[in-house]
């Protein structure tokens, strides 16, 4: 992404007055991966103009390029009124700036062939079209953003009433854009836009089907892993049988069911099936149904598992034998999770037993490669924590933390007792015990903030 100029001048797109801006005008995919998801939000040339207080895009003309995509496209506002010429003008010399960073022998046709675009829009279409998203998916998600968009500017009282008005939009889809925006309000902020979404979120999930249903489902998992932690360690397939039998209704079984899914095994089946022919007339339906429901509900786990595990053998196997590994783990950063780490661990721990050296090292590079690129993805919390745990002695680590905590808010104390949580499970109790350590420090550190 390059930027003319240190402070150049642009219209405030509300009073027309020129105001001193930072302004980028080339977004090269190429040069910076993180440009594309920029331009995609709205996130880019964004000004807070101190004579009327608009917040928001600067009306300029930019440059787009994603080699991978071939794409080349520009965008000058009309509103500029930008003569032909100078516009020409300008947007070469921007496409030179973009063309001059590519080897003369990678060079390719489309950079002699700009396209042009007529709206900020029609840019963004044009960017997502080339990533499989159509027209019509991009319809549903613009329709379904000027429903937030309604339902946070309609007064609470009338809330109840339009959210029945509108059930059938408010479906998972919904709800998942609802979440997203939610998460990218900044943390340490109170304004009132986090605020309305808040008080919507909770009307949406008192008033709507699927807010409703999802309450129910929340309350039911949360319920089902409470009874099987009180059982722990003394879960038998038979007290297994008598949660499932006792359950309120379907839904606390296929959460009991998805939480313990190593107790519905072969012989837990015949333990139902002997309870099943051995109990009254009256009762056998219910029991039929029952045993139906769990056999599908495992069913499903399992066939969901056996999609996951071969996704992930997929998604390594194209790093593993990837010219270029550094480059598809950026480009599959979201994808990768920890399935894919233990996977690459027993192909390392295989090599070393078979003692193929030459597989070994290429291996311990690719680890050490996706190591490195999830820390750089990571947000910045989990980065502090991962800095924190890298290092050697605890005096290092109050040195960090007097240095770093300013950067966050109290919600990284919840966060490092989560990912300690974690460790814990993962096995890994030295670190988990390190993080717990710091814990206090952080806390401490941040009061005096």
């Amino acid at each position: 992404m390059a930027i003319l100029g240190s402070n150049p001048l642009a219209n405030c797109p509300r009073c027309k007055q020129q105001i001193s801006v930072e302004i980028d005008q080339i977004f090269d995919v190429a040069v910076d991966k993180e440009v594309k998801q920029s331009l995609l939000s709205g996130n880019i040339n964004i000004i807070n103009c101190p004579l009327c207080s608009f917040h928001g895009m600067a009306t300029t003309p930019v440059i787009y390029h994603d080699p991978e995509k071939e794409l080349l496209l520009t965008y000058t506002p009309a509103e500029l009124g930008i003569p032909i010429p100078e516009k020409e003008q300008l947007l070469g010399a921007l496409t030179r700036t973009i063309v001059n960073r590519i080897p003369s022998d990678k060079r390719k046709a489309y950079l002699l062939q700009p396209k042009e675009m007529y709206s900020i829009e029609s840019l963004i279409t044009t960017i997502l079209n080339k990533d499989g998203i159509t027209n019509e998916m991009i319809e549903q998600q613009r329709s379904k953003m000027e429903l937030i968009q309604t339902l946070i500017s309609t007064p609470e009282e009338m809330l109840p009433d339009l959210i029945k008005e509108r059930d059938e939009e408010l479906d998972d889809h919904f709800f998942q854009l609802l979440s997203a925006i939610k998460q990218s309000q900044p943390s340490n902020q109170t304004n009132s836009n986090t605020s309305s979404l808040g008080k919507l979120e909770d009307q949406l999930l008192s008033h709507s089907t699927f807010g409703k249903r999802s309450q129910e489902y929340a309350t039911a998992l949360q319920k089902s892993a409470n009874d099987l932690e009180s059982l722990g360690s003394k879960l038998t397939r038979e007290n297994f049988l008598d949660l499932i039998l006792n359950a309120p209704d379907d839904t606390h079984i296929t959460c009991l069911v998805t939480l313990a899914r190593p107790a519905a095994d072969y012989e837990f089946f015949i333990l139902l099936t002997n309870q099943l022919e051995n109990s009254p007339p009256e009762d056998q339906p219910k029991l039929e149904h029952v045993r139906s429901l769990i056999l599908e509900t495992v069913q499903k786990i399992d066939q969901a598992s056996q999609q996951k595990t071969e996704a992930t053998q997929a998604m390594l196997a194209s790093i593993i034998e990837a010219d270029n590994p550094k480059e598809i783990i950026e480009e599959r950063i979201k994808d990768i999770d920890q399935s894919i780490m233990l996977l690459l661990q027993q192909q390392i721990e295989n090599a070393q037993s078979t003692n193929k050296k030459d597989e070994e090292t290429h291996l311990l590079q690719i680890q050490t490669l996706l190591i490195d690129t999830i820390h750089q993805h990571a947000p910045p919390q989990l980065r502090f924590i991962n800095d924190l745990l890298a290092l050697g002695t605890r005096e290092e680590a109050i040195v960090m933390i007097k240095t770093r905590a300013i950067e966050f808010d109290k919600d990284i104390l919840d966060i490092m007792k989560s990912v300690a949580d974690q460790l814990h499970s993962d096995k890994q109790t030295e670190l988990a015990s390190k993080l717990i350590d710091y814990i206090p420090l952080v806390k401490e550190e941040l009061e005096t903030i």
